[in-house]
């Protein structure tokens, strides 16, 4: 087996979310990636109740990016898949993780 590791690192801005859209675009294009399946699950690490500027979480605008990107590529179902066990114990401290993460 032949590992190969490719790092990509592309400044962009979260508004408009074209950027984020085109950077996975490039970033897809550059690894020569097309989607095998039109189902995906994502996991988008959302795992505590705080502002994306915190980089604790990911920016739910990646997330849109890159489902973005995704319908582009023929994707056109989206699982997403997230446990972050304090929050899925009780309702209102799931609905305080959505406003809080945006």
């Amino acid at each position: 087996w032949e590992l190969i590791f490719m790092i990509s690192i592309v400044h962009t801005k979260t508004k408009p979310i074209d950027e984020v859209k085109n950077a996975f675009l490039k970033l897809m294009s550059q690894l020569n990636y097309v989607p095998s399946k039109t189902r995906v699950l994502l996991k988008p690490n959302i795992v505590d109740a705080v502002k994306p500027q915190t980089a604790v979480i990911t920016d739910p605008k990646v997330i849109e990016g890159l489902i973005l990107a995704l319908k582009e590529k023929g994707v056109n179902e989206f699982v997403i898949g997230e446990n972050s066990g304090y929050f899925s114990i009780k309702e209102e401290n799931f609905r305080r993780l959505i406003k809080e993460t945006g």
